[in-house]
């Protein structure tokens, strides 16, 4: 399952049990999720893992408005590797990218 999950854009806090409800309910094996936030306090990525019983890694491309903007995948299974890299476009946009 791949989502975009538009970091924290409209009405984010209502959108988060709705992401929960619908990864539960189509039961995949791995999740890939974009724009997804993360800050000093919390992760949207680790808390969806925690939540559903997935293992996770997480990788931020770009800080908005004081929170971490990036990509994550969730796995039934321990992730025992990973690797990310930053997608061309950065010093043309301003907008870091990446892919893991």
């Amino acid at each position: 399952m791949t989502w975009n999950i538009w970091w924290r854009f409209g009405p984010w806090e209502q959108r988060e049990p709705a992401v929960l409800q619908e990864i539960a309910m189509h039961n995949p094996d791995v999740v890939a999720l974009l724009e997804v936030w993360g800050d000093d306090t919390a992760n949207f990525a680790e808390y969806v893992a925690t939540e559903l019983g997935y293992s996770h890694v997480y990788k931020e491309s770009m800080m908005i408005k004081g929170a971490n903007f990036g990509n994550a995948i969730l796995s039934r299974w321990p992730i025992g590797e990973s690797s990310c890299e930053e997608l061309f476009g950065k010093d043309e946009t301003g907008e870091g990218r990446n892919v893991l």
